[in-house]
Parts: structure tokens; C-alpha cells; sequence
């Protein structure tokens, strides 16, 4: 079950009142993805863990409180437009926004964080089959609904900004690894979610080398299954999204990345 709060909250940049609503409380129930996505019905909460500033349009997840140099960043135009990027899903934009204060700051594990909650919100719009859950057929199977080329078009537009969420998510990633292992509890665990976005932009070479390399160094177990699962889906070129179940893993995967 999932339960959402209301909140009265006032900007910590500017100083504006507003009313947002944050994540009381959630859970999964099923595997995760196997970039950490969790199942439902924690899947579904990515708009209650980022806020926005009605006014000066700082995001956070909690606009209460910022760092030294939030005011100045959320004032730079490269913020603004980024913020004002109509082609990218709203909530995307906020991520984005949220992860570039966060690199800003140094904390690279949590901007990678952020960028790629951002591309998991764009998935849910570019993903057809899950725009409508409750239309199917007389055998219960989901029917994607007939699109118009303006919201194909927008549909192609949110790939596009998930793409670019997790080629963020991997520089920033790569850096707090550089600088010391923050956005993941071990080795395995960083290389499992580097494969897995490289997977899904298309750049087989890079997550092939991920994987192997957590093989090579002694991964046993789960994330062993998990990356012999990820040099599959590469030798497939396969970019979809792929939960541990699928990979033989299961609940050691969950707990892995836990």
C-alpha cells in the first residue's frame, strides 16, 4: 500500500509558500528491474519524491532545504532551460534540474540518482503498453491504444530524454566511483547498474565490458546470473527493460541491490 501526505512547504531559494505531496509510506511487491527500478507499487511514486518550486522552479526533493549555491544554479539559464525543455516529460525535466544541483554541489552518486529516476519517468511515457493498463481484450492481454502522430511523436521525444537521463546517470556514476563509491553498497552492485544502463542506449560494447569485468573479478551467485543474463540480452541487441526474474536471479538480485 502506498500512502501520500500533503505538505506546506516554503522554498528554501526564494522564499514562495506552496502545497506539494510527498511519499508516506510504499512497498514492492515483484522483482526489481535490473536497473533498481522497483516493482509496484513503489514504481509508482516518482512524482511524490520530487518537488518544484512554483515560482523560481528549484527541485529537490524537498525544496525546504537548499545547498550554498542552489539560488545561483536554479537563476543560470542553462537551469531555465532545462526546466523549459517542452520536448522532455515534466517530471523528467524536475530530475534533471534536481540531479544538475546535486553535481553542482559534488555529490555525483546522488545526481546519477536523480538522472535516473528522471529516465525512469520518461519511460513511463514512452512506453505504449503502459499508458493504459485497465484496455484490453477479451483474453485479458493489454492493447496498446491507437496513437496520433503528435503523440507518437511525443512518445519518441520521452525516449529520447531517457536516453539522455542515463548517459547523465553513467558519467555521474563513473565519477562517484572515481571519487569513491557513494550511489551503490559494493562493486557488484555499481557494475550491475552501469551494465544495464549502457544496455538500454545501445552501447553493447560498453556494458559487455562491464559485465565481464564483474565475472572476471569473482561475482558469484545472483550477480553472477545477472550479468550472464546482461551479455545474453547484449548478443541479442536487446535495449528493453528486463527485470531479475527474467535473468534466473531472483530475490538474491533484489536483495543485492537492497
Amino acid at each position: 500500500m502506498t500512502t501520500v501526505l500533503p505538505v506546506h512547504t516554503t522554498c528554501a531559494v526564494c522564499g514562495t509558500a506552496s502545497e506539494h505531496e510527498v511519499l508516506g509510506s510504499t512497498n514492492s511487491m515483484g522483482p526489481p528491474d535490473l536497473d533498481m527500478r522497483p516493482a509496484p507499487l513503489a514504481r509508482w511514486t516518482l512524482g511524490q519524491q520530487m518537488q518544484q518550486c512554483p515560482r523560481c522552479g528549484y527541485c529537490a526533493g524537498d525544496i525546504s532545504a537548499a545547498g550554498e549555491a542552489a539560488g545561483e544554479v536554479v537563476r543560470n539559464d542553462a537551469y531555465q532551460a532545462e526546466l523549459a525543455r517542452e520536448t522532455y516529460p515534466e517530471l523528467t525535466r524536475r530530475y534533471l534540474c534536481a540531479s544538475l544541483l546535486l553535481s553542482v554541489a559534488g555529490e555525483d552518486g546522488r545526481a546519477g540518482r536523480a538522472a535516473l529516476m528522471g529516465a525512469w519517468a520518461a519511460d513511463d511515457v514512452a512506453d505504449v503498453a503502459s499508458i493504459d493498463p485497465m484496455a484490453s481484450d477479451d483474453w485479458g492481454s493489454a492493447l496498446p491504444p491507437e496513437l496520433s502522430p503528435a503523440e507518437q511523436a511525443c512518445r519518441r521525444a520521452a525516449a529520447e530524454a531517457a536516453a539522455h537521463c542515463r548517459r547523465l546517470a553513467i558519467g555521474y556514476f563513473e565519477a562517484d566511483r572515481k571519487s569513491g563509491l557513494t550511489f551503490a553498497a559494493d562493486d557488484d552492485t555499481a557494475e550491475a547498474i552501469l551494465t544495464d544502463l549502457h544496455r538500454r542506449v545501445g552501447d553493447f560494447e560498453a556494458a559487455r565490458a562491464c559485465a565481464q569485468a564483474a565475472i572476471d573479478r569473482g561475482a558469484g551467485g545472483f550477480a553472477r546470473e545477472v550479468f550472464r543474463f546482461q551479455l545474453l540480452l547484449c548478443d541479442l541487441g536487446d535495449t528493453a527493460c528486463h527485470n531479475s526474474d527474467e535473468s534466473g536471479a531472483g530475490l538474491g538480485f533484489d536483495l543485492l541491490l537492497g
